[in-house]
Formats: C-alpha cells, sequence, structure tokens
C-alpha cells in the first residue's frame, strides 16, 4: 500500500468504533438508522481500504463498494435525521434511494458520472489519479440535494425543541468537512492525496464529540461495559496490526541505528497509550450516551414539556400526553378522559388509537374517580379485588372489561 494508505485505515476504524459503540444499543428506529449511516460511512472507507492495497478481485471492485457507499452516506443522514424528527417521508424515502441507487448502477459500466482511478506508480509507490468530467456534476448534485432535505428535517427539529440546536452543530459542522472534502478532489493540487478520507476522519471525530459532549441522544445498553472494552482491545489490535508497517518504517527513518528490541518496545507503548486512550473514550461514550431507566424518562418528559409548553390546542397536547405515557410504559392502547367542568364528569376525549370508540363517560361519583384521587394510579387487577370495585354498577364494569383497561393513572393539573 503506497504512503497515504493509514488515512484509509485511521478512517475505518474510527468509524468502526463508532459502529461497535452503538451495537450495544437496543434498537429503536432512530437507533437502526443511525447504524445504517455508519455502515454507509464504513462501506466506503473499507472500499478505499481494499482498492489501495488492490485487494482481489481489483482495485475498480472496490472502487464500486466505497462509492455506492459515498453515495448513500447523504441517504442515511437523510433517514437518520426523518427518524430523529418522528417523520414518515415515505415517498422521498423511496425517491431518494431509487435516485442514488440508479446512479450507481448507471455508473458501473463505464464510469458515466465518475470514473474510476487511474493508478500510478512513481518511484515505487502506488497512487490513484481522478479525472473528472461533467457527469460528476450530476452527481454531486443529487447528493447535495438529498443532504439539503436532511438539513431541512433538522431546522425542524431545532424550530420544535431549540436545545437541539447545539447538539446537531457538531454532526452538520462534520458533515460539511466530508463534503468539502469530496469536492477538493476536483481541485488538481490535491490529485493523488486523499483529502476525502482525510475529511471522513474529521467528520468521524465529529460525530464523536456530538456523542460525547453534546449528548445527541441517549440510549439503553443492552450488552455490558466489560463485553464493550473487550471490543475495544480487539479494534486496537486491527488498527495496530494494519498500521504496524507504516509505523515501523517511520521509526527505522527516524532512528536509522536503533536496535530491533528498542523498535518494538517503541511499537509496544503507542499500542498501550492507544489502548487506554480507547477504553477512556469508550468509557465516557457510555457514560454520556448510555443512560438508566429513569434518566431516559426524564429526559423524554423534559421534551415533552417543552412541545406543551409551545402548544394552545388541546388536541395536540392530549396527542403529546398519550405519545409521553406510550413511550414510558410501553402501553399499546391509551385513553385520555378530560373532566367537562368543575366537579363534571370525565369525558373520553382522546386515545392513541383512532378506532377507538370514544363515546363513554366515567361518572365524577364513579369508585375509581375515588381511588385516583387518593393514589398516583392503580393497576385493574389490583383494583377488582377492592370494595370500591364491588360497590360499581355492573354497566360500569362491563364498560371497563370491553375496554380491556389494565390500569388507570390520574393526571393531576397543578394538584388537582
Amino acid at each position: 500500500m503506497q504512503s497515504y494508505g493509514y488515512i484509509s485505515i485511521i478512517a475505518l476504524f474510527f468509524y468502526g468504533f463508532i459502529f461497535l459503540t452503538f451495537l450495544a444499543a437496543k434498537k429503536e428506529k432512530i437507533v437502526r438508522y443511525f447504524l445504517l449511516l455508519i455502515a454507509t460511512m464504513i462501506c466506503w472507507s473499507a472500499g478505499s481500504v481494499f482498492m489501495r492495497i488492490q485487494m482481489y478481485p481489483s482495485y475498480v471492485f472496490w472502487y464500486h463498494v466505497s462509492l455506492v457507499g459515498l453515495l448513500l452516506i447523504p441517504y442515511g443522514y437523510f433517514l437518520f435525521t426523518n427518524a430523529f424528527a418522528d417523520r414518515e417521508d415515505r415517498f422521498f424515502n423511496r425517491l431518494y434511494g431509487v435516485i442514488l441507487m440508479g446512479i450507481f448502477v448507471l455508473n458501473v459500466p463505464n464510469g458515466m458520472f465518475l470514473h474510476w482511478p487511474e493508478l500510478m506508480v512513481r518511484n515505487g509507490e502506488v497512487s490513484f489519479e481522478y479525472h473528472f468530467t461533467w457527469g460528476v456534476g450530476l452527481l454531486f448534485g443529487a447528493t447535495a440535494v438529498v443532504l439539503f432535505h436532511s438539513f431541512l428535517n433538522v431546522v425542524r427539529v431545532c424550530r420544535e425543541d431549540p436545545w437541539y440546536k447545539k447538539q446537531f452543530q457538531p454532526v452538520f459542522i462534520g458533515l460539511a468537512f466530508l463534503f468539502a472534502g469530496h469536492l477538493a478532489l476536483l481541485i488538481p493540487a490535491f490529485h493523488g492525496f486523499p483529502i476525502d478520507l482525510l475529511s471522513g476522519i474529521v467528520n468521524a471525530l465529529f460525530l464523536i464529540y456530538a456523542l460525547v459532549s453534546k449528548r445527541l441522544f441517549q440510549l439503553k445498553l443492552l450488552a455490558s461495559e466489560t463485553s464493550c472494552y473487550g471490543m475495544g482491545l480487539i479494534l486496537t489490535f486491527l488498527l495496530y496490526y494494519n498500521l504496524m508497517p507504516y509505523i515501523t518504517d517511520e521509526i527505522s527513518a527516524r532512528f536509522p541505528e536503533m536496535s530491533g528490541d528498542y523498535r518494538v518496545l517503541i511499537f509496544s507503548v503507542l499500542f498501550l497509550f492507544t489502548f487506554w486512550l480507547l477504553v477512556s473514550l469508550w468509557k465516557k461514550i457510555v457514560e454520556n450516551l448510555f443512560v438508566r431507566d429513569e434518566e431516559q424518562q426524564t429526559e423524554k418528559i423534559r421534551k415533552y414539556n417543552n412541545k406543551v409548553a409551545g402548544s394552545l390546542q388541546l388536541k395536540e397536547i392530549l396527542a403529546e400526553t398519550a405519545g409521553i405515557i406510550q413511550e414510558t410504559v410501553e402501553a399499546t392502547s391509551i385513553y385520555i378522559c378530560v373532566q367537562t367542568k368543575q366537579g363534571g364528569d370525565y369525558q373520553a376525549a382522546y386515545s392513541n388509537q383512532p378506532l377507538n370508540d370514544l363515546s363513554f363517560t366515567i361518572r365524577k361519583d364513579n369508585p375509581l374517580i375515588r381511588i385516583l384521587e387518593k393514589n398516583e394510579g392503580i393497576r385493574m387487577k389490583e383494583f377488582r379485588t377492592m370494595i370500591e370495585y364491588k360497590a360499581m354498577w355492573e354497566t360500569e364494569k362491563k364498560n371497563l372489561q370491553d375496554l380491556k383497561i389494565e390500569a388507570c393513572v390520574g393526571l393531576r393539573d397543578e394538584g388537582r
């Protein structure tokens, strides 16, 4: 591999590090899309690594692997930001996927949009030089449209909750570096230099910064921390195994008279230092990214308060209330009953299932209401054993059975 090969390896290492971190998380929708985003980056950087070492079957094959990863990175950002904004743009999901994959398929036979690089050998070193045509403008234009749509999704999230404005800044700064690095390939001064992969490393560093310092989002940890640290050791070993030729050559060039034992010692010290740094970083990510259940519920309630405070529509408030209840207790069907007037009965006003029947009313003198006035909530299994349940009318009991209610919670406003 030529002298710039280490850049590809380091970029692949960082993306692999992020990917393995998220494998330990509970696979929620947003996590699945974030893993897909990182997988596209791994595909792009791994294809570049194998292209530069000219792995079987050919460097052209690995160029295509790298290109499909590059094209799908904006698509991965689009799906991820949609999930973060809790949107489901199925039309654009399919449209952008078809367009980007269509560009890739059309490019495979003869490099219509971006031809594979020319392999050059100078002074015994291998380099790759790209020669661009008008078609590359269409390729970059398509990816720019998808990225711009992703940016609009983030703007929408930040307007709904200004807390996310600073959280997303590192992500888009890194993305800007990534996009600028690929545009820099058009500049003759960068021919032969992997400026695109160097910008990929910068992008990975900004992603890690967003995860560690900005707490972009928080997840439940499924795997043990010990297993995570074990993966860190394996990842460090793989990194140094591939970087060994570059490190030993650099040590030999700087210290030509040094014996082989001292070179091994220096290499070992570098390995241990990197492992310590990686484990420290991994521990920091685990502490900031993965949270306990009660901390996650607190974060959900914070978002709920921000949304409700900015809404004046009762239906929107009830929808947000049903949403936070569903996320917190993982309920499948929720009914919200609202008191019609001060001291009046409780009318069913909202359900998270549109087809649920909302024609029922709970009388103000219902024993269940008295129970909820004294307690935060009660499970129906427990309520059926109480004397208050036996005092209910048979029609009231049947209504609760027909609705398949499992638990009731009293929602209070300023203590009432």
